[in-house]
C-alpha cells in the first residue's frame, strides 16, 4: 500500500513539473508567434499600407497557437465596429486568447491595439515597433531562462514530494 502511495506522490509532483514547464514553453511559443504577427504588421503598414482587414487576413494564415486565435478572433469581430471600438475588441481578443503570457507582455500587445488604425501611420509603426522590440525582448528573456527555470522546477518538485514521501513514512 506504501508503494502505491509513493508511487501516486511520485506522479503528481512530475505531471505538475511538467505542466509547469508545459506552461513556460507554452508561452515562450506564443511570443514568438506574436512578435512574428508584429513584424508582418510593421513591415505591411510600412510598405503597402495595407488595410486592416486585409492585415488581419494576413496574420490568421501566418500565425499558429494563441496569436493565431487572437488574431483570429480580432478579424472575425470586424463587422462589430460599428458598435465598438477596435481596441476594445483587440482587448478582448487579447484576453480570451493570450491567458499564457505574462500581465507586461500582455500589456503591450494591448498597448498596440489602442493605436492601430487611429492615429498617424508614422504613429502607428512606432508603436508596433516598440510593442514588438518589447516582445522580442521578453521571447529572448524566455528561452534564456528556460532551462535554468526547468531544472529549478524539477528540484522543488522533487525535492517537495521525497518531503511528502518522507513525512508519510
Amino acid at each position: 500500500m506504501k508503494v502505491a502511495g509513493i508511487g501516486a506522490i511520485i506522479s503528481a509532483f512530475f505531471l505538475l513539473f511538467l505542466t509547469l514547464t508545459g506552461n513556460k514553453k507554452a508561452e515562450i511559443n506564443c511570443l514568438a508567434e506574436l512578435c512574428t504577427g508584429f513584424a508582418l504588421i510593421r513591415a505591411e503598414l510600412g510598405t503597402r499600407l495595407t488595410p486592416m482587414p486585409e492585415l488581419l487576413s494576413l496574420l490568421t494564415e501566418r500565425c499558429q497557437g494563441p496569436a493565431g486565435g487572437f488574431f483570429r478572433t480580432v478579424d472575425s469581430a470586424l463587422p462589430l465596429l460599428a458598435e465598438k471600438d477596435f481596441s476594445a475588441l483587440w482587448n478582448a481578443a487579447a484576453e480570451k486568447h493570450l491567458s499564457c503570457l505574462g500581465q507586461r507582455e500582455l500589456e503591450t500587445v494591448k498597448k498596440a491595439g489602442a493605436v492601430l488604425g487611429k492615429y498617424e501611420l508614422s504613429e502607428q509603426i512606432s508603436v508596433v515597433s516598440s510593442c514588438l522590440e518589447e516582445l522580442r525582448g521578453a521571447e529572448e528573456k524566455g528561452r534564456a531562462d528556460y532551462p535554468q527555470c526547468r531544472r529549478l522546477l524539477f528540484g522543488v518538485n522533487a525535492a517537495a514530494g521525497g518531503f511528502i514521501i518522507i513525512l508519510l513514512l
